[in-house]
């Protein structure tokens, strides 16, 4: 699989899954669920790719005696001979190239907001008092109470209201689900799916559930009136900080109508996750057609018979004694992979191609071969490469029927794999 395939397959299945949630889950009330159903789609989307499930439609081949091993060709980077095909870079790889070097300097750009937001915190830290008894930061600044990771920094304008405890119940579910863990898990995503239109979406689904995991949890011993007043009363807070819980969040109105008609639906998580299982299954599925192996028209199928004479012309399938090489098969096809061995053809690299090639020959009396024919390949160059390979393999014993040495034919699979 090429890095530009990766690319293109993970942000697929990113879409996929991120459009399932918005249809069945984001007005639902399994904040839980969501919350792993939306982590999923992160880690599912990167690793899917990487995941085949081989189906193989079943079809009707011609089998020939004592020829019905594999070949097994692997390309070596390293080795030279590979490298002659190779004078530049395709579209694909620079294409490639361009897009991780775009998501390394996103990456880096994030590591330095993260480390500017680490030392902001730890500067507000410092000029707050923490309060042992409720695990608190207090400070005298006029912002929005929010958490970073394990610690909730709280206004003291806040702490002195009466209703104070329920922003403090907020702010500790935050800290102690450790939601600041998948506020950076959406922004690394972001920097390695930048081209995907989804991405924003996606980070907030996930900003947006956990606030309303934590009014959930703030409001499970009071009542939703003296709540919403205090959602309502923290927008006038500015929140200057970025990847942080905050108590004040611009999605006030969806937290509002989440708290007066949300509703937890079971078989609308069975149905979004079914879906997701499903379709995901399929992506996975590589459908392998069995090839379907025929005669060439030009080649004439002889029934043998003790009273029949044989021209020259006449080609066999099944006789008596089957051709074979003058070496064991083990050493013919030893002799093949060693002639493919570094020639991987660089376009069958580029794109991705493995498979097998069958190619159907005829052994002539001499026992040399001819009419070297691909009659199913791969493409990509190595059809040409394994006509090739056989040509300059070693000449074969010649079949005999009824004692007399006869023209015979024969199909050979070799694979190739990356």
């Amino acid at each position: 699989m090429t890095a530009i395939s990766y690319i293109i397959q993970v942000n697929i299945v990113f879409i996929i899954l991120v459009v399932i949630y918005h249809l069945l889950l984001k007005k639902e009330a399994n904040f839980k669920f969501n919350r792993y159903f939306l982590l999923g789609v992160a880690i599912v989307s990167f690793s899917l790719p990487f995941i085949s499930i081989p189906i193989v439609n079943e079809a009707s081949t011609l089998s020939f005696p004592a020829i019905n091993d594999i070949a097994n060709i692997t390309s070596n980077p390293s080795t030279g001979s590979e490298q002659e095909g190779t004078k530049g870079f395709t579209s694909w790889q620079i294409a490639s190239f361009v897009y991780l070097i775009i998501s390394a300097i996103l990456l880096l750009s994030f590591s330095i907001k993260f480390l500017k937001l680490l030392r902001s915190v730890e500067d507000l830290k410092s000029r707050s008092t923490f309060n042992d008894k409720l695990d608190i930061y207090i400070t005298s600044s006029k912002t929005a109470p929010f958490t970073f990771f394990s610690d909730c920094i709280i206004p003291a304008s806040i702490i002195e209201k009466q209703d104070a405890e329920l922003i403090l119940k907020h702010e500790k579910t935050h800290a102690k689900q450790w939601h600041s863990m998948d506020v950076i898990l959406t922004e690394i995503v972001g920097c390695l799916l930048f081209i995907n239109p989804l991405r924003r979406k996606y980070k907030e689904f996930i900003l947006q559930n956990h606030e309303y995991m934590a009014d959930a949890a703030a409001i499970k011993e009071d009542t939703e009136s003296k709540y919403i007043e205090l959602l309502i009363e923290q927008t006038l807070f500015p929140s200057h900080l970025k990847m942080v819980s905050s108590f004040a969040k611009p999605s006030i109105l969806n937290r509002i109508n989440m708290l007066k008609n949300g509703k937890r639906s079971i078989s609308k998580s069975i149905i979004a996750i079914s879906l997701a299982f499903f379709m995901l299954v399929i992506y996975a599925c590589d459908i392998q057609e069995e090839p379907e192996i025929k005669i060439a028209p030009e080649v004439v199928e002889v029934e043998a018979s003790q009273d029949q004479s044989f021209s020259d012309q006449q080609v066999f399938t099944i006789v008596e004694v089957p051709a074979k090489p003058k070496d064991d098969l083990q050493k013919f096809y030893n002799g093949i992979s060693e002639y493919l061995e570094g020639k991987y053809p660089q376009e069958a690299k580029n794109k991705g191609i493995e498979g097998i090639v069958y190619l159907q020959f005829i052994i002539e009396k001499d026992g040399s071969l001819s009419n070297i024919t691909p009659v199913k390949g791969i493409g990509g160059g190595c059809d040409e490469l394994a006509v090739e390979a056989l040509k300059k393999s070693s000449n074969w014993t010649p079949g005999k029927q009824d004692g007399i040495i006869v023209r015979s034919q024969r199909i050979i699979p070799i694979r190739f794999a990356l």
